[in-house]
């Protein structure tokens, strides 16, 4: 791919904090009704041709989504689908509404399948133990914004901490409440969307980060 040939490639804008999904995406700037960026990734490829370069806007602001670039077939090797990323991150991490959390016993709540399936359609969580088994590994579980402590047995479950196993059954993630607090009072968000997905042919993808997926930032095939 040439400068040239990119500059003439069609353009979709992404503007995760201005955008509406039911904009055309033709521009950076909102100019009507209809015209301006959209507000995801996703509905940028719905609209995107063939050759299209989506250009995303660094809000400050997450994208969070799942970004699957699966069956759109949108590049040619003269003319790559092209998705600037201008330094945005996609995040997995979603909100869980506090009327998604069951009661246990004394003041643990738990997710179950059928929770998650509600949160997150598609099926999320981290594929496997290492994410908090390696010294290295970030922190996916978030309480009020900030890293929430992870047992690795339930009976060692503390306050504002989370425990989840995949090995264990049923599958649930249990939270143990903060002293003091209702489970209203708290906002949890959980790794639950999964980065972004390749699996199409000619698709170059720049500048762009993927922090907190469900499975790896970024998959291709």
């Amino acid at each position: 791919i040439t400068s040239a040939d990119e500059a003439a490639s069609p353009r979709v804008y992404v503007n995760n904090a201005a955008g509406n999904d039911a904009s055309d995406g033709l521009s950076a700037i909102a100019t009507g009704n209809s015209s301006g960026p959209v507000r995801t990734i996703m509905q940028a490829l719905r609209t995107a041709k063939p050759g299209a370069k989506i250009i995303l806007a660094p809000t400050g602001i997450d994208y969070r989504e799942t970004v699957q670039i699966e069956g759109w077939n949108l590049g040619t090797a003269a003319a790559p689908l092209v998705i600037e990323g201008n330094g945005a991150t996609v995040s997995g991490l979603v909100e869980v509404p506090p009327t998604l959390w069951k009661k246990g016993d004394g003041d643990r709540y738990f997710l179950d399948s059928e929770a998650l399936t509600k949160l997150v359609p598609l099926g999320g969580m981290p594929k496997s133990n290492w994410l908090w088994q390696e010294p290295e590994a970030p922190a996916i579980f978030f309480l009020d914004g900030k890293p929430a402590p992870h047992a690795e047995k339930l009976e060692d479950l503390r306050e504002g901490g989370f425990f989840y196993n995949v090995n264990a059954a049923p599958l649930r993630i249990w939270f143990r409440l903060p002293a003091g607090k209702e489970i209203s009072q708290c906002k949890t968000e959980l790794p639950g969307n999964h980065g972004v997905i390749i699996n199409d042919d000619h698709v170059v993808v720049r500048n762009l980060a993927s922090v907190y997926s469900s499975d790896d930032g970024f998959s291709t095939f």
